[in-house]
């Protein structure tokens, strides 16, 4: 899997909108999208917050980041 549609997966089963994920997470909701739809790949350090944001460790979204 790769991690554009791990996170959408975890921020849709957790039913977290994007402006949620946003206000979490610290990253705009514009680019959250652009991640979730594979148009941008996202930095250590952006992935770091959405891992906050998401309540999830970053191993977990590291090791689909990886691939």
């Amino acid at each position: 899997m790769k991690i554009e549609f791990y996170i959408k997966e975890v921020r849709e089963r957790n039913k977290i909108t994007l402006k949620q994920l946003e206000k979490k997470s610290g990253v705009s909701k514009t680019e959250i999208n652009d991640i979730e739809n594979g148009y941008k790949m996202p930095t250590i350090f952006t992935l770091e917050q959405i891992a906050m944001g998401l309540e999830v460790t970053i191993d977990k979204l590291y090791k689909f980041y990886k691939n």
